[in-house]
């Protein structure tokens, strides 16, 4: 066996801070340290104040150094962290010594965590999940990312891994032991299990969607006529002056997006321009661009006017190319305009009610005040409750583990599909393959690396 190369990254990121921390992992770990003519002796996990120089013993900082043996590190390799100040003529001068050193190279994408994986350090759904929860944005991407990095879903893999087991060691004894063995009703038992588990399957398979609109960011338009308030809207739920807003019709021209979290889930809202007719080329080309959006929203804001009520062109239109799943929200703004709007909202109800437009809830407000601040949030997160799985136990968010438990899927229906009992057992053993790749068991370098190529290099 060749011997592990050692190899360093920056750890934190690139640029002026307080700190930034460089890692350095591999049989030579210590002897870098020596290089750089650090003078202190290190004890094991201890935090060490020292000074590291140059070749010609010009001093370059004065860090603190952590030694972990590779029984007791991260990588399963000797493995020293330099703290050092973070700016970047420090970062600079010690890679300049660091790629001085022939026995010494700059880590790619993903290694450390890579080479823990190697050194069985970690499980490859632990890999898989630690990406997720430093690309987490929001607290619920944040929670699915921590729990899965903890185990629960390799948990539940392995579960269903000794399921396929039990099964395959059913299937070949009867084809082992035919005579003995097998009749209908040994085989319908044997279906019964199979289905049980490829229910388990589809009930995963059905939250896929769902899945990665929470994980991504569910989409949220704010659609009307101009004037209505879409723009104030969106600056409330932004929580900053993302879009502009003026008394002068067809401001918003375009598309205004912006990440945003409510309830922890994370929202991609969108500020369209108002529907109406006009001449101008560049706002009709907005309003198209809105259109598109709404087609493609998972729930969409009806905003109207309190004092123009009456015309609901935008929802008869809309209902035409709409998809059916869609939720939506209907919000009357302006009533600080009016003195009484109950006789509106009970009009407003019939004429839903007539062109058979299901929604959500139905608010009347004033944006000029924040006392509907808390209406306003409580009628999005009721919708957002919706994309909400019953319990999420085993939502997988995973690309690479929907297209698995797809296949798994797919060769348990086939394996039900069929009285050939070689056959079937076949398509057990490609089921138990399929979950062996969900669970590392069968490593190839091409999935390894497509997994760690979308690691930071100091990972």
């Amino acid at each position: 066996m060749l011997q592990r190369e050692t190899i360093f990254a920056l750890s934190t990121c690139y640029g002026k801070s307080g700190i930034a921390i460089i890692k350095i992992s591999g049989p030579n770990a210590l002897l870098v340290l020596k290089d750089l003519n650090f003078k202190k002796n290190l004890l094991e996990r201890v935090a060490t104040l020292g000074k590291i120089y140059k070749k010609n013993l010009e001093l370059i900082d004065e860090v603190i150094a952590i030694y972990f043996p590779k029984n007791r590190s991260y990588t399963g390799e000797n493995t020293v962290e330099l703290q050092i100040h973070g700016g970047i003529a420090i970062i600079n001068s010690i890679f300049d010594e660091l790629n001085s050193l022939d026995y010494l190279r700059l880590a790619t994408n993903g290694e450390f965590t890579r080479v823990a994986l190697e050194n069985n350090k970690i499980s490859l759904n632990k890999a898989e999940s630690l990406i997720d929860l430093i690309n987490s944005e929001s607290e619920y991407q944040r929670k699915v990312a921590i729990r899965n990095y903890n185990g629960a879903l390799e948990d539940i893999y392995s579960t269903w891994r000794n399921d396929m087991v039990e099964l395959l060691s059913i299937s070949e004894a009867y084809i082992d032991f035919p005579d003995d063995l097998l009749d209908e009703a040994e085989l319908a038992k044997l279906n019964k299990r199979i289905k049980k588990l490829q229910s388990e399957f589809e009930n995963n398979i059905k939250f896929f969607s769902s899945a990665n609109k929470l994980m991504n960011g569910i989409n949220i338009c704010i659609a009307g006529a101009t004037n209505v308030g879409k723009s104030s809207l969106m600056n409330f739920l932004s929580k900053s002056d993302t879009s502009i807003i003026s008394n002068i019709k067809g401001t918003t021209r375009d598309v205004v997006k912006t990440k945003i979290e409510i309830a922890g889930i994370p929202i991609i809202l969108h500020d369209t321009a108002g529907i109406r007719a006009t001449s101008n080329k560049i706002e009709n080309m907005g309003i198209e661009k809105g259109k598109n959006v709404m087609k493609n929203s998972d729930i969409i804001i009806f905003m109207f006017d309190a004092n123009n009520l009456l015309n609901l062109n935008i929802l008869i239109e809309s209902k035409k190319w709409l998809d059916t799943t869609v939720k939506i929200l209907v919000y009357v703004n302006k009533i600080d305009l009016l003195s009484d709007y109950q006789f509106l909202k009970a009009k407003l109800i019939k004429q839903l009610e007539k062109i058979n437009l299901k929604y959500e809830a139905l608010l009347f407000l004033s944006l000029k005040s924040n006392k509907y601040d808390a209406a306003i949030l409580q009628s999005i997160e009721g919708i957002l409750n919706n994309f909400m799985p019953s319990s999420d136990a085993n939502l997988i968010t995973n690309i690479r583990h929907q297209n698995k438990l797809r296949n798994c899927n797919n060769y348990l229906n086939n394996a039900l599909n069929t009285d050939t009992l070689e056959l079937k057992t076949e398509e057990l053993r490609a089921c138990a393959k399929e979950l062996g790749l969900l669970l590392g068991d069968i490593n190839t370098e091409e999935v390894l690396d497509k997994i760690f190529s979308s690691f930071c290099i100091g990972k």
